[in-house]
C-alpha cells in the first residue's frame, strides 16, 4: 500500500489510514482525518512532506508520513 511518504510534489491523494492512538489524535486536532484529500506540496530533505489542506499547510516528519497509508487520486477534467 502507498504511503504520504511516496507521494509526488505537486500529487493530490486521499488519506485511507492514520496511525492509532495519540498521533491520529494529534492529526485529527491538525484538521486530518481519514478520508480527506490533501495536495504534496513539498517533500523537503530528510523526509519532511508538506501538505496542503484547503488553505492550511502542514508539514509531516518522515516518520508519521511512512505510516499514514493514501490512494491517489484521478485527475478530474
Amino acid at each position: 500500500m502507498k504511503t504520504l511518504s511516496d507521494a509526488h510534489s505537486g500529487e493530490t491523494v486521499k488519506l485511507k489510514a492514520l496511525p492509532n492512538g495519540t498521533l491520529r489524535t494529534q492529526l485529527v486536532r491538525l484538521g486530518i482525518y481519514e478520508g480527506m484529500t490533501v495536495e504534496c506540496l513539498q517533500r523537503l530533505p530528510g523526509g519532511t512532506v508538506v501538505i496542503r489542506n484547503g488553505r492550511s499547510q502542514v508539514g509531516i516528519g518522515k516518520q508519521l508520513a511512512d505510516a499514514i497509508h493514501v490512494s491517489p487520486v484521478e485527475e478530474q477534467s
